[in-house]
């Protein structure tokens, strides 16, 4: 996985997690007091994973400063790359992220194929983005057999308070949204907005991990001030989703809470690398 920063999750004597969230926070200083035009050219290729989202954003917040809006063609090429875009990161979660925290064999040859004909297909994106380049009931039959797998899996995890049903809806909740780009890449697009308020411009475009922000204020088209917040961002900052699912665990001794904490950092699904440690066994990473 290429990605800007890094995670680490640390489980110290009294079986308590610690995460710390390393990203690029010298990227907005550095854009300060540039020309505008240069997010196109820049933030995208920091951002890596969700590329074609960060691109979308920064061309509907530059859209706003410029006060035209995206041609609808343009608009619709942005929105069909980011749902496939979108559709290959679950892929990827189902068939090799999640299983190898769940201390599964990753489907290397699933993986491989759709990660390849997803990239194809978002390469081709200005021929033909609207169609899938496979066998889409092949899949489905997969992803049936892999769901199966994945919820017997968690249910040999005795978790004893609400942290299992947070997994089981998650991990529904990753499969209905599979099904649905399948059906239409566009099927994330309803969530995608942009406006300007209080001279400030703003954009959100719906990722695989939920919702990018950008907010860009400018002077004269130079930047002034520039905030991007992506899910990972939130979902791992104090009082966020992985701080209160962790607080869910039941006493459990080093190596369960591990187990468990590596399976609830992998359905949440940070896009950066991430490693979980413990003071008494070796790191586990992603």
């Amino acid at each position: 996985m290429n990605s800007a920063g890094q995670l680490r999750i640390h489980l110290d004597a009294a079986r308590c997690f610690h995460l710390t969230l390393s990203r690029p926070s010298n990227l907005a200083n550095y854009l300060q007091g540039k020309p505008a035009k240069l997010l196109l050219t820049t933030v995208p290729y920091v951002y890596t994973v969700c590329r074609h989202a960060h691109e979308y954003a920064c061309a509907l917040v530059l859209s706003r400063l410029n006060g035209e809006p995206l041609q609808e063609n343009t608009a619709q090429r942005y929105r069909q790359a980011s749902g496939l875009e979108a559709l290959l990161e679950h892929l990827w979660s189902v068939f090799h992220h999640i299983p190898t925290a769940l201390d599964l064999p990753p489907d290397k040859n699933a993986t491989a194929s759709y990660h390849r004909a997803l990239k194809k297909q978002i390469e081709a994106i200005d021929h033909d983005a609207s169609a899938i380049c496979f066998d889409k009931n092949a899949l489905l039959d997969t992803l049936a057999k892999q769901r199966d797998t994945l919820l017997a899996t968690l249910h040999t995890f005795d978790w004893q308070t609400d942290g299992h049903w947070q997994l089981q809806d998650r991990l529904a909740s990753l499969f209905c949204e599979i099904h649905a780009l399948l059906d239409n890449p566009l099927a994330l697009a309803q969530h995608h907005h942009s406006g300007t308020k209080n001279g400030q411009h703003f954009a959100c475009v719906r990722t695989a991990r939920g919702d990018l922000h950008y907010r860009l204020e400018t002077r004269a088209d130079i930047i002034k001030e520039l905030s991007i917040s992506a899910p990972t961002d939130r979902h791992f900052a104090k009082r966020g989703l992985a701080h209160r699912v962790l607080a869910t665990l039941p006493p459990a001794t080093s190596e369960q809470c591990l187990q468990r904490g590596k399976a609830l950092i992998a359905l949440i699904n940070p896009c950066v690398p991430w490693e979980i440690t413990s003071a008494s066994q070796e790191p586990a990473y992603a």
